[in-house]
């Protein structure tokens, strides 16, 4: 499954829950009302859940509503959300909630979560000037999440 399927089925969950029968378009033969339910994307071996946890509300420049508030708060609302049963959790460099995420996945069993994030390129999103090649950011995105592994970047 490419980015925008994952994208597409992910927006086609949302209109499942509100809709009820926009999992037929996906070949579904019946209608599983559960948004938690697990989800194989494509042929990547991942399995996560449907709807997941996005960390980057009103994000740009590392700083979003998670960043802004008191960090005990953000952390609580990300194992809040693990504790419901939401498996994905999706962040970002624009969003600057790797730290938050750090501390959230002290909580949670990282063989359950799939963690996402995502590389900004462009100018502007981010304070550096000089964006180096991938490897180098992905070394430090795994270091500011004190994890082995990112799921998908």
């Amino acid at each position: 499954m490419g980015r925008r399927q994952f994208l597409a089925a992910l927006s086609a969950g949302t209109a499942h829950l509100m809709f009820l029968d926009t999992a037929k378009v996906f070949g579904a033969t019946s209608i599983d009302l559960n948004p938690l339910q697990k989800v194989k994307l494509g042929n990547s071996g991942l399995e996560t859940t449907l709807v997941g946890f996005g960390t980057g509300v009103h994000a740009n420049n590392r700083s979003s509503y998670l960043t802004k508030q008191d960090t005990s708060k953000s952390v609580a609302l990300l194992q809040h959300a693990y504790n419901k049963g939401i498996r994905l959790f999706d962040c970002a460099d624009t969003y600057g909630t790797h730290g938050i995420m750090a501390e959230a996945i002290k909580e949670m069993d990282r063989e359950e979560i799939t963690l996402v994030s995502k590389i900004w390129f462009r100018a502007g999103g981010i304070p550096e000037f000089d964006r180096p090649n991938a490897d180098i950011v992905i070394e430090r995105f795994l270091k500011e999440l004190n994890t082995d592994y990112i799921d998908l970047v």
